[in-house]
This record gives C-alpha cells, structure tokens and sequence, in this order.
C-alpha cells in the first residue's frame, strides 16, 4: 500500500513540474535580439534641400487577406488568425521607430518632416502642385511588407489535458485497486488479488499513456518569416519628375521563444522588432541620397 502511494506522490510531482515548465507564455525578445537604432550621419549643412512627406502603402501593392492557422491534434476547433500584410504594415506603422523616422530626418538636417500635413496619394500630378518649401520631396512606397508564422507548442494545452485525464484515470486504478485488496480479507491472508492487480496494471497503462502525452509537450517557440520592400522616392521640384529611386530590401529568418499566435501582446512586439529594422535600414539609405544630393549641386 506504501508503494503505491508513494507511486502516486511521484506521478502528481512529474504533473505539477511538467505544468509549470511548459505553460506558454508570450513572446518577448531576448537581449541577443534587442535592435540598436542606426545611428545617422551628420550633415554639416545648414540649408535643409528635401522635405518628408511619408508612406504610400495601399491594397493595390499589400493583401488585405488574412492567414489562418489551426492546431493539428484532436481535431480541435481553436484557429487562429495571422494578420493581412496590409494590416501587418499598418500595425508597424504605428510603431515608435517608424513614427519618428521623419523626425529623425529633421534633427539630422536631412529633411524637413511633413508627413504629418500631407494627404495626397503621392501621384505625379499631385507632387507637381504639392507646395514644397524645399527643391526636394521625398517618400517611401511600400511594395511588400508580409511576415508568415510558423509555430511550436499550438497543442500542448490538449496534449496536457489528455495526459492529465489519462493519469488521473491511472491513478484512481491504483486507488480502486488498494480499497479492494484493503477490504478483502481473504487477499490479506494469500497476498493476491486478482481484481486489484488487474486495476494496477491498467492503471500503469494509463500511467505510460499520460507521461507520453505530458512528456511530449514542446516547448513554446515561434519562427517567424519576415519580407519586407520599400521604394525610397526623391522628386525634383525644379525638372518636375522623379530623379531617383532604391529599394529597401529586408528579408529576415527569426525564432523567438514564446507564442506570438496565443497572445495579443506578442502581436505588439513583433511590429515593434520589425519595425525597428525597417527604421535602420531606411535611415541608411537616406544617409546615401544624402550624399548623392550634395553631388548635384
């Protein structure tokens, strides 16, 4: 009887540190992921040639359609919803580094910011009346913007209730079995009984069953595949037409710890990771036309 309730002890410790080991949990971004804002180079001029005027981001260029995921296991009904590039874009537009980018560009002497006054949809008929301070207008089109998922651990809340339920059926065997041999006077005598060593033996079944399932867990991890296209514009104001034109491209492979589906706040993090980069590797080529401009003049 003191095996088997010690049997008992030892199944609920594997349980209780199998449930606060593997809980899932939000994503968060470690310090070898932390992004450094690029730091701009100064300008030494002080006439400022370019104004900022903002994003073009339209469905024209980014989906407005949503991906859906769905857990394999159990046939569960849970789905859930990865965001359209569209709504991807506007998300991470939103963000702290994409906000400041025209800011940034002012206090390096770069640009002036009038992404905030400007409301036009960038057309060349609309830059040709568009009342600029400045020889230059500049803005950023953006072609392509999407992230996919792909994640670990989207079962494990199934695979720990059915491990559960089936330890929890294993030990009410053991149970079972021990009030049996307990009040049978005759098993006491022979030291068998039949009934009871039959619930003994399923309930190590069921005991095997569940710390398979238990032990299977994943641990929470997400992968996420990040593509990203920004054509940078800069217009003439003088010769009435674009003069120049990049692309900023970002193709980005990253695995977090943690569930970005699960959780809303993982949502924020990610725009705000992405966002970041997007920001640097704008900043970078703005510091090239920078200094393709000096050329022209």
């Amino acid at each position: 009887m003191n095996f088997f309730t010690k049997s008992q002890i030892f199944l609920f410790i594997i349980i209780f540190s199998i449930f606060t080991t593997s809980c899932a949990t939000n994503l968060a971004i470690t310090d070898t992921k932390e992004i450094q804002e690029y730091q701009m180079l100064s300008t030494d001029s002080d006439k400022v040639q370019i104004e900022f005027i903002g994003y073009k981001a339209d469905t024209n260029l980014l989906s407005t359609a949503s991906e859906t995921i769905r857990p394999k296991l159990y046939n569960t009904r849970e789905i859930y919803t990865v965001m359209s590039p569209f709504d991807q874009w506007k998300a991470i537009s939103q963000t702290y580094s994409l906000r400041r980018i025209g800011s940034i560009l002012q206090d390096k002497n770069i640009a002036n910011d009038q992404s905030f006054a400007y409301f036009g949809i960038y057309s060349l008929q609309e830059l040709e009346l568009y009342k600029s301070k400045t020889r230059y207008v500049t803005f950023i089109e953006v072609v392509d913007n999407k992230y996919s998922i792909k994640e670990k651990g989207l079962n494990n809340q199934y695979k720990k209730t059915l491990g559960s339920i089936t330890l929890g059926g294993g030990i009410i065997y053991h149970i079972l079995g021990i009030v049996l041999f307990s009040i049978d006077d005759n098993a006491k005598a022979n030291g068998k009984n039949k009934l009871n060593t039959a619930l003994q033996i399923g309930g190590l079944c069921l005991d095997a069953m569940g710390l398979i399932e238990l032990l299977t867990i994943e641990k929470q991890e997400t992968t996420i595949i990040f593509n990203g296209a920004y054509n940078i514009y800069v217009y003439d104001t003088q010769v009435k037409e674009i003069i120049y034109k990049d692309t900023v491209t970002i193709n980005s492979n990253d695995t977090f710890t943690g569930s970005y589906l699960m959780f809303d706040e993982s949502k924020n993090v990610i725009s705000d990771y992405y966002g970041k980069i997007i920001c640097n590797e704008i900043l970078k080529k703005y510091d090239s036309i920078n200094q393709w401009l000096k050329t022209r003049e």
